[in-house]
C-alpha cells in the first residue's frame, strides 16, 4: 500500500469521499494468503487530509496504519463467521454421522471404530493411499491432483458441477 501511494499525486477532492467499502477480494484460485483489497478504495477512504501532518510520508504512514487496522478488522469478521457458522456445522454434522453410523436403527449400527470405519470419515480421498503427502504437496499441481474431495454431502447434486465454487458452501456444510 505504501508503494501504491509513494510518488503518487494525491487527488484531494476524492479523499474521504469514497462510498466503496474496503472489502476482501477473494483470490479466484483460492491460494493461501493471496486475497487482496482494492487499493484505490483504500486510498480514497484512508488517506486523511489532516493539517497536522506536515509531509507526504506522514500521510502515507497514517494511511498504512489505518489500512492495517482495517485488514485486521476484516480478518476478524471472517474468523468470527467461520467460527459461528462453519465450526458449528462441522461439529453438528460429525455428531449426526456418529449417531447414524453407530446408534440409529436405520443406520449400519457399527460396533467398532476401525481404520476402515473411522468415527468421522475423511472428506478427502487420495488415489495413492500408500503414499503419505505433506500439506504443501497436497496443494502442489503435480501431487495434489491425486487428492480428491468427496461431494457426498451434496444431496441430489450434479456430480459434474464444481461443488467447491465460490457460490457453493457444500464443501463446508450439508446442503
Amino acid at each position: 500500500f505504501g508503494k501504491h501511494l509513494a510518488g503518487k499525486e494525491v487527488d484531494w477532492s476524492r479523499v474521504g469521499k469514497n462510498s466503496v467499502p474496503i472489502a476482501i477480494i477473494q483470490d479466484p484460485q483460492y491460494g493461501r494468503c493471496t486475497c487482496t483489497v482494492d487499493l484505490e478504495a483504500a486510498e480514497a477512504q484512508l488517506f486523511h487530509r489532516d493539517m497536522e501532518m506536515r509531509s507526504m510520508e506522514d500521510h502515507i504512514a497514517r494511511a498504512m496504519v489505518d489500512l492495517a487496522e482495517t485488514l485486521h478488522w476484516l480478518n476478524e469478521q471472517q474468523r468470527e463467521k467461520l467460527k459461528a457458522d462453519v465450526f458449528h456445522e462441522v461439529v453438528h454434522n460429525s455428531m449426526s454421522n456418529v449417531r447414524y453410523e453407530y446408534l440409529q436403527q436405520h443406520g449400519p449400527r457399527r460396533e467398532k471404530i476401525t481404520l476402515d470405519h473411522p468415527i468421522v470419515p475423511s472428506y478427502f480421498f487420495h488415489l495413492d493411499a500408500d503414499i503419505l503427502l505433506k500439506e504443501a504437496e497436497v496443494q502442489d499441481p503435480v501431487h495434489g491432483v491425486r487428492v480428491l474431495a468427496h461431494n457426498g454431502w451434496g444431496m441430489n447434486a450434479d456430480p459434474l458441477s464444481n461443488f467447491a465454487a465460490p457460490s457453493s458452501e457444500v464443501y463446508l456444510r450439508r446442503q
